[in-house]
């Protein structure tokens, strides 16, 4: 994917940031439920300073936005900027960005602000925004993951096997959290990260055994089989607690879920 113009200014300004290449691969971290707004990142570009994590972020827009300032005020269809996240203090502030006519920062550059000296000041997230979904997957991204360790396989067909690990209670909430490992045996398509192709997937659910239902954690697509190669979409967003489907295939992962800790 070519990116226009890459930030020569601020490359030259301070040579310990990492800009995304010419080809930089974006993976998708978050999204508004409408799909008008569309996050994604650089992860070969994080670079972690103790609570404080930097990373380079596009977020594409369905329709163009007009900017504030400028006369006359410039339309943009994407925001390309390097961010910097407080995951303690669930802040986050802007170092650099640039606007740009197309989506994933093609096209001409409407508007830049590249000078790092000046970082705008720290604002806390709110909660369940699609900022708020960028700052947990960026925070878990920071975080060293936990290889997959499977206790039973739940599912093996044709076109995929379905791997679990053990449930484990999570403290002063009574619900149980699980991991499932999807193990295709075909490449598969993303339908919400363009151009991105995934072989396994790993999702992270919480139950509520006595109301049967759940509510989701994190899902991460992996490019390989069993978790390995490149991530190509990273979602960390908790959601509500919902009632688990009837099918033969989830009730079977709430009973593995409630009775197998």
């Amino acid at each position: 994917m070519k990116i226009t113009n890459l930030y020569p200014l601020l490359l030259a300004a301070s040579a310990t940031f990492l800009t995304p290449s010419a080809n930089a691969a974006w993976t998708l971290i978050s999204a508004s439920a409408d799909g008008d707004v569309m996050r994604y990142a650089n992860i070969a570009t994080l670079k972690k300073t103790g609570s404080i994590l930097r990373i380079w972020t596009v977020a594409n827009y369905a329709s163009p936005l007009q900017y504030k300032r400028g006369n006359p005020k410039p339309f943009y269809r994407s925001r390309m900027a390097l961010d910097e996240f407080d995951c303690n203090s669930e802040q986050v502030r802007v170092l650099a960005f640039s606007l740009f006519e197309q989506h994933f920062g093609e096209g001409a550059s409407v508007i830049s602000d590249l000078d790092a000296s000046r970082p705008s000041a720290w604002s806390v997230v709110t909660p369940g925004s699609v900022g708020s979904g960028v700052l947990a997957t960026v925070c878990a991204l920071g975080t060293p993951s936990v290889l997959f360790k499977s206790n039973a396989v739940i599912r093996d067909n044709d076109t995929v096997v379905v791997h679990a690990e053990r449930p484990v209670t999570v403290q002063g909430t009574g619900l149980v959290r699980m991991r499932t490992m999807f193990d295709y045996k075909i490449e598969q398509k993303s339908s919400s990260a363009p151009f991105s192709l995934f072989r396994s997937q790993i999702f992270e659910d919480e139950y509520d055994c006595r109301a049967s239902t759940l509510g989701s954690v994190s899902a991460i697509s992996y490019s390989h089989r069993y978790a390995a190669g490149a991530i190509v979409e990273y979602l960390v967003q908790h959601s509500n607690q919902k009632s688990v489907s009837q099918q033969p295939f989830s009730q079977q992962q709430l009973s593995l879920a409630c009775n197998s800790r």
